[in-house]
């Protein structure tokens, strides 16, 4: 009886291995079956967007800047791709107008800007993916628009980490510096409506937020120049700690276009984005990419198209991408985008351009086309990786904060990098003044528009032969750094809009390109001394 056991024991643990093993696969198909593959978008009325070749509210003969996002009468629908032969669900019938939807980590939950009523305030809302439960996340004193949720929080005073959404507003009731619209900040809170916090303080706007894998927050900022890039400035994309501090340069903030708009980051480790020149109500153009691991110097063509709009990169299955694309004159629908990201980055590195539909990027397919609407703003329904928790240690009980300035030499911009030894002496700090509207209709004086808001209160002479300066700041105040040379070097260098955050340190050794070049005994020596 023993030596049978012995016979049949090892055929009868590989038979019910294979039966597991079956079983396991078979689940599995199960699941995968009933995981739900759809897209949700925003469908724009025709009749709500400017005609081709009307110009923008702002920027006379300049275009759509910045570009229209909260669109009245807009819709959210969603379309299972199992059955695209079918007309989309439509999500938010009770609302007059919804948009800029985005997916939950789990892939559960939608969140999106909407209003109930024509005249009310746009709030960010959330819902499931089939349109129920709907309760609204985020209120505050104005508009709300394009929400993107972040990873959970960690302060050292709740051990209980705490989810978030980031959105912009204009809460402040504040103009832009052109004074030809809404100045837009970046705002967090938690999923519960408690703790808004508003985490930018730039004079334009701030709009089109992300998350980045590390889970810092990637976003479209207009950023003035005084009269470089006149009169438009330049919109950047800029990368900013969920609480507010660290803001640092991401791609864009020295590069033409004027626009860049609606970042979007793959599992691939490509930041993909929409390049224009404002001639299109929402910002359409080309979509271009950079790699996360040298974002300032890979940029690399995708998709252009010199008869038409590229809108709403998204990252799709495959490594493919979802996007919104329109001829002139027509309207936008939803494609899919097959781009040979490598291919097409080392062909730009050779010289090759790499942006032609034939070598660079090619349509796959129609997802959804309605020449009623214009079909923007589409996400895949479907679980994404979570980015890192972030933890803080801004401490909003204090109003005040040190800015440091560890060696202004450093840098790859013509205007410092040739500057002789002993040329700048003085640092000048303009504060920020945002603009408000005196009455309806109300517009800055032509002539003072190649001004930067604002008022020159603070200067600081340089330490060590110009190396350093340190001065203290009131938090959230906005401010550009300007350093003037002697008289025969009458230029200036400008940096970007900037603002220092509470009971922190925020500091600049140079331009980010070139940050090693500097020795840590430089760095350390010359914050030791004091500036005068």
């Amino acid at each position: 009886m023993h030596g049978f056991g012995e016979q049949y024991a090892a055929p009868l643990i590989a038979l019910l291995g294979i039966t597991f093993f079956c079983f396991c696969i078979g689940a599995a198909q199960a699941q995968e079956a009933d995981v739900f593959r759809g897209l949700v978008f925003t469908q724009a009325p025709v009749g709500g967007l400017p005609a081709d070749g009307a110009d923008g509210p702002s920027l006379a003969g300049q275009g759509f800047l910045p570009p229209l996002r909260n669109i009245p009468k807009s819709r959210i629908a969603l379309l299972d791709l199992e059955r695209s032969d079918e007309s989309p669900r439509l999500l938010t019938p009770e609302f007059e107008s919804a948009c800029s939807p985005v997916v939950s980590f789990d892939g559960g939950r939608i969140a999106f800007a909407g209003r109930k009523n024509a005249g009310d305030p746009w709030n960010i809302w959330e819902m499931d993916v089939d349109g129920g439960n709907k309760r609204r996340v985020a209120e505050v004193a104005g508009n709300c628009l394009t929400p993107e949720y972040l990873p959970s929080i960690y302060t050292l005073d709740d051990l209980t980490p705490r989810d978030q959404i980031v959105f912009a507003s204009d809460a402040t009731g504040a103009a832009n510096e052109l004074s030809e619209g809404a100045a837009w900040s970046l705002y967090t809170c938690e999923l519960t409506c408690e703790n808004v916090r508003r985490i930018t303080f730039n004079l334009s706007a701030d709009f089109d937020p992300t998350v980045l894998p590390d889970g810092r927050i990637l976003f479209s900022s207009w950023q003035r120049y005084g009269a470089r890039y006149f009169p438009a400035g330049l919109f950047a994309l800029l990368a900013v700690n969920t609480d507010g501090t660290d803001l640092l340069p991401f791609y864009g903030n020295h590069e033409l276009p004027i626009l860049k708009c609606q970042p979007a980051v793959s599992e691939e480790g490509w930041v993909y984005f929409v390049e224009s020149n404002g001639r299109d109500p929402l910002g359409g153009g080309t979509i271009a990419a950079v790699n996360l691991r040298r974002n300032l110097k890979s940029y690399t063509p995708v998709a252009a198209d010199d008869g038409g709009f590229y809108l709403s990169p998204s990252p799709f299955a495959d490594g493919k991408l979802i996007v919104s694309f329109r001829k002139k004159g027509e309207t936008y629908g939803v494609y899919e985008l097959a781009w040979h990201g490598q291919d097409a980055h080392a062909s730009s590195q050779a010289g090759i351009p790499a942006h032609s539909p034939d070598e660079g990027s090619t349509f796959t397919r129609k997802l959804f086309d309605d020449p009623e609407w214009h079909d923007v703003e589409a996400r895949l329904v479907a679980p994404r990786p979570r980015p890192k928790g972030r933890s803080s240690v801004v401490n909003y009980e204090f109003d005040t904060t040190d800015v440091f300035c560890m060696d202004c030499y450093i840098s790859d911009r013509p205007e410092v990098k040739n500057a002789p030894a002993g040329s700048l002496r003085r640092l000048r700090v303009i504060e920020g003044i945002p603009l408000r509207y005196e009455a309806p209709g109300w517009r800055l004086p032509e002539k003072e528009k190649r001004l930067v808001p604002g008022a020159c209160i603070l200067r600081r002479r340089l330490a060590r032969g110009g190396f350093s300066a340190m001065f203290p700041w009131r938090a959230t105040v906005p401010f550009i750094s300007e350093l003037p040379r002697r008289p025969r070097f009458p230029s200036s260098f400008s940096t970007r809009t900037a603002w220092p955050w509470r009971r922190t340190r925020a500091g600049c050794g140079g331009c980010p390109r070139r940050i090693a070049a500097a020795s840590a005994a430089t760095k350390t020596g010359s914050l030791l001394r004091p500036t005068a």
